[in-house]
Order: C-alpha cells, then structure tokens, then sequence
C-alpha cells in the first residue's frame, strides 16, 4: 500500500470514528434534555404544593401547630397521671378487700371446724332458744 492510501484510510477512519462519538454525544444529551425536562416538571409540582394558598410562612404555621401539639400531649399526659394514680388506688382497695376476704374465710373454716353441730346443714337457728310459749 502507498502512502496516500494509509492517508486516506487513517483519515477515513478517524472521520468514522468521529461521527460515531457525535451520535454517542446526541443520545447521551437526548436523555439528559429529557430527565432535565421531567425534573422540571416535578420541581414545578412541587412548587405548587409547597406555594398554594398560604398566606403565612410553611415553617411558622408548622412551628405554631407543634406548640399546640405539644400543649395537648403535655395536658394529656397530666390527666394519664391523673388515671394511674387513681388505678393504684383502686388496686390498693381491692388488695385490702382481698386479704380482709381472705381473713373472713380462714375465720370461718376455723368456726365451722370448732362448731361443727352450729353450721351442719339443717342446723340453723340451734343456738337460739326457742320462743316462750
């Protein structure tokens, strides 16, 4: 081969090679215009919610809607303290009752095994004299 031939083909394909890097370059820059395109347009949805008709600052209403979020939770919390207070007070009574139950029953089985002719059954009203006549 000549020399002009070498030239010819180097230089066609470099020209090749250049026109497969411009259409690499076009589809790469397409995709990119388009996830811009899609970006903008979820930017301007965006825009619209954050923007719609407040007419105060987003940040200060929230602010303010945290304090009274907050001014309930702690009201609440004090009444729940409130209600565990008295539930303890409740436990408390019904645990007297209990034991005070529980006290009543072992006094009775100590009676029925002492005085066993006063609670066998048919026996009611035998420790009591009868009427005068």
């Amino acid at each position: 081969m000549t020399e002009s031939v070498l030239v010819a083909e180097i230089t066609g394909m470099g020209t090749v090679l250049v026109a497969l890097l411009s259409l690499i370059g076009v589809i790469f820059s397409a995709r990119a215009n388009g996830n811009a395109k899609r970006a903008n347009v979820n930017a301007a949805a965006a825009r619209v919610q954050v923007e719609n008709s407040h007419t105060t600052n987003l940040r200060e209403e929230g602010d303010e809607r945290h304090q009274e979020n907050t001014v309930k939770l702690d009201s609440n919390g004090e009444k729940l303290d409130h209600v565990l207070e008295e539930l303890g007070s409740v436990r408390r009574s019904i645990r007297r009752l209990w034991e005070r139950s529980d006290l009543h029953g072992d006094q009775i089985h100590d009676l029925e095994i002492t005085h066993p002719s006063r609670f066998a059954p048919g026996a009611a009203g035998r420790h009591r004299e009868a009427p005068p006549p």
